[in-house]
């Protein structure tokens, strides 16, 4: 009887695990500045995420590590949305002026079956050690 009991103890929290797992992945972009680099000075930075990180290197083009999880258990799912370029960040030029802008390409959120599918992404920007100032303006509501 005991054997049995902690059977049907350890399927529950097998299943209660398995239940809150996510899919998470990695993704890394490196962005041109263009061929008048050396002279922007500003970088604006238009993007969702709870965790963003700014590190100076040298060089002349911001590199950026991409970490996504979703809320569903399903990676080859996260990979097709990888793969379509959800996560992919461009660069936008702003008119003749010292700064650039670079900014998140998808703006809806996930749907699957009438569910919403969570995501969590976070950043880790490698800046040019030229570029003086970055703004970050984050496009998530959640976050004040």
């Amino acid at each position: 009887m005991k054997f049995i009991s902690f059977l049907i103890g350890l399927m529950i929290a097998i299943f209660s695990l398995s239940a809150n797992a996510q899919a998470s992945k990695n993704t890394h972009q490196v962005i041109a500045l263009g061929d008048t680099a050396k002279e922007i000075k500003t970088l604006n930075i238009h993007i969702y995420g709870k965790e963003i990180k700014v590190i100076k290197v040298g060089g002349s083009r911001v590199q950026v590590k991409t970490r996504v999880s979703i809320s569903l258990n399903n990676l080859p799912f996260l990979n097709y949305l990888m793969e379509s370029g959800r996560y992919k960040l461009e660069s936008i030029p702003n008119g003749g002026d010292s700064s650039i802008s670079i900014q998140a390409k998808f703006n809806k959120d996930i749907v699957i079956q009438e569910e919403p599918c969570s995501e969590n992404i976070s950043y880790v920007f490698y800046v040019p050690e030229y570029i003086e100032n970055v703004q970050i303006h984050n496009l998530d509501p959640e976050i004040d």
